[in-house]
């Protein structure tokens, strides 16, 4: 009995048993001062914020463990030799995550995209819905179909911008002054659609074989887009009906020789 009492009034117990406290009260003293933080000051994006402060937690925690460890003779060098072997196997095993983790925090520093904005991954496009360190869900603008994406895919991600152009091939035989003369007019009416921010003539854009290709261009919330582009096409199909001007369409000639 009395040899436990000794080593319990022991230096290095003692001192352990000093960390120990330290450790807590320095914990609830920083936790207090993160929450303060976090309610008061939205500078800097709120899931960074929290990742810094949770990796601060753990540096302090880590910082005390290999103080009572040092304390009570166990050979700190040894053991950090040995667990940056263990992470190197563990770094492997999970690279696919950590690329996650990686790219995660650079589109939150970057501010590459955040909810509310619209991405395109492949061929599918989408509002962003959540988003955290590993992961970026999107909601498809086309069909509402929710997609996972793997935050290491950045490379292939594109945020999507307000700006629409609708290309139209309109025929030679068309008077080009006339047809800037209307889809001036096509604008007008355009900027008056609930949801297009407004619209510009871009004029002539290129001369194909059998058309010229004329340029409109509006803006819109990308969540929209293919609604706006909709209504679009009916307020151009509406003003050339009323002008008179056709969309040519491709015609085949067949000559019959007569014998």
């Amino acid at each position: 009995m009395e040899k436990v009492i000794d080593y319990l009034l022991s230096k290095n117990v003692v001192l352990t048993i000093a960390l120990v406290i330290g450790m807590i009260v320095v914990l609830k003293l920083y936790k207090k001062v993160a929450r303060t933080y976090l309610n008061s000051d939205h500078s800097i994006n709120e899931t960074i914020e929290r990742t810094l402060f949770d990796a601060i937690r753990f540096v302090i925690i880590l910082l005390f463990v290999m103080t009572i460890l040092q304390i009570n003779g166990i050979n700190i060098s040894s053991l950090i030799a040995s667990l940056s072997v263990a992470s190197m196997i563990i770094g492997l095993a999970l690279q696919d995550f950590l690329k996650d983790i990686i790219m995660g925090v650079h589109i939150l520093i970057d501010k590459f995209y955040q909810v509310g904005d619209v991405i395109q991954y492949g061929d599918e496009e989408g509002v962003v819905i959540s988003f955290n360190l590993r992961t970026t869900r999107i909601e498809s603008i086309k069909d509402h179909d929710i997609m996972t994406i793997s935050n290491r895919n950045i490379s292939d991600i594109i945020k999507v911008s307000t700006l629409n152009d609708i290309d139209l091939g309109l025929s030679y035989e068309e008077d080009f002054r006339e047809v800037t003369t209307v889809l001036k007019e096509v604008v007008r009416r355009l900027e008056a659609v609930d949801g297009i921010d407004s619209a510009v003539f871009k004029g002539t854009n290129a001369f194909n074989d059998s058309t010229i290709i004329y340029k409109v261009r509006f803006f819109c919330e990308p969540s929209i887009r293919y609604d706006m582009r909709r209504a679009a096409n009916y307020v151009i199909q509406e003003v050339f009906d009323e002008y008179g001007i056709k969309f040519p369409y491709g015609q085949l000639d067949v000559h019959i020789k007569s014998h």
